[in-house]
């Protein structure tokens, strides 16, 4: 099992980050992804990459973070893409929640410098996309990465689903398809196509409906598996077998 995306080099890992991986792969983890957000944790998270087997990184910075830039931030991402264990740009993407007082401009720009960064380190996208879909899949289909692009912590609705996929997009779901109050994301589980999704748990964020309240980790990805093998009435090792293999051929590794 393959959790696509969990943000290791967060502060909520700092003090047992070793103890979480050991445990992570302990319960039958076989690899997790590390997305950056800003310049600081992507290459904490390459280090984590290096460090531990199993792991991959990718380097990115989150739209929140639109207004931070160093002068050679396109130089340090480039740097970080270029090394082994990187694996994709990311998180990037739009958020209209966090940002509400912005009209996009300045996130539009730096996706696009992103599309190009990840073009050139021909690596895949992570996207972040917050009250925003519509947004980045104009622009993905204009603005094409040629090596795929991944909607991750997906929550939109059927039509997004539909107009994602269409557009060649990968969806990634978290422990939110656990939540009492989604069933409309069950639903649109339900008629995806099997080869087009991955799962994730965004940890710390977002644990499964049985830990609320608590930080979630890797290992509870297999919450998710096992909620999606309810939705598509498949055992746990066949989601197992079809996220990891899509993971797998996503993010080359």
């Amino acid at each position: 099992m393959i959790d696509t995306h969990a943000h290791l080099n967060f502060e909520a890992f700092n003090t047992d980050l070793s103890q979480v991986i050991e445990q992570s792969f302990s319960d039958g983890i076989e690899g997790i992804i590390v997305p950056g957000s800003n310049l600081n944790n992507s290459t904490l998270g390459a280090e984590i990459a290096n460090n531990h087997h199993g792991i991959f990184a990718a380097a990115g910075i989150h739209p929140s973070h639109v207004d931070d830039l160093k002068a050679n931030w396109q130089a340090i991402i480039l740097n970080l893409a270029l090394q082994q264990n990187v694996v994709a740009i990311g998180e990037v993407g739009f958020d209209f929640i966090n940002r509400p007082d912005s009209n996009g401009n300045a996130q539009t720009m730096l996706l696009h410098n992103f599309i190009d960064i990840a073009n050139t380190a021909k690596l895949p996208i992570i996207l972040h996309s917050r009250e925003s879909e519509n947004e980045i899949i104009k622009i993905i289909m204009n603005h094409k990465p040629q090596y795929g692009c991944v909607l991750h912590c997906f929550c939109g609705d059927a039509k997004m689903a539909n107009l994602a996929i269409s557009a060649g997009m990968l969806l990634s779901f978290t422990a939110m398809i656990t939540y009492p109050k989604n069933q409309y994301i069950r639903d649109i589980i339900a008629l995806l196509p099997h080869d087009m999704i991955m799962i994730e748990t965004d940890s710390p964020y977002l644990p499964p409906q049985s830990k609320r309240g608590q930080r979630c980790e890797p290992k509870d990805v297999a919450e998710v598996a096992w909620q999606i093998g309810q939705i598509w009435k498949k055992d746990v090792e066949y989601v197992d077998k079809v996220t990891s293999d899509n993971a797998k051929a996503f993010f080359h590794i």
